[in-house]
């Protein structure tokens, strides 16, 4: 059987801050704008906070079983982005808190799966 490619690719790499973090501005002109950055980094601060909560109230044995997100907020956020709301699909894992409130889960539904509170959203 003679042999044939039967998949190609070429992917393509954009990077837009050099090895010292400096950002190169021609490069940067058609991604985020400043307003989406600041939105980006508030839905990071807001995950980390609620994590940082439901983390004490798991140490201090008012929460079940809760894992840390900590560090995790941007890979959440960054994908979160790129979906579109009401197309794409988010099937989580306890590290995308972040990308659930960006597309409307509101933040009390986490701790209550947590804590193992039986309760279904509501659409």
């Amino acid at each position: 059987m003679p042999h044939h490619t039967v998949f190609e690719a070429k992917i393509e790499h954009l990077q837009i801050l050099d090895e010292n973090g400096k950002l190169d501005k021609k490069l940067a002109k058609d991604t985020l704008s400043d307003d989406q950055v600041v939105h980006l980094y508030e839905q990071m601060r807001i995950c980390r906070e609620l994590d940082e909560i439901a983390f004490k109230l798991q140490r201090s044995g008012r929460m079940g079983t809760y894992p840390q997100n900590k560090g995790q907020e941007a890979n959440a956020v960054g994908s979160a982005l790129a979906m579109v709301k009401g197309n794409d699909w988010i099937v989580p894992s306890y590290r995308e808190n972040a990308a659930l409130f960006m597309h409307g889960l509101p933040m009390h539904y986490v701790i209550q799966y947590w804590n193992a509170v039986r309760s279904s959203p509501k659409n």
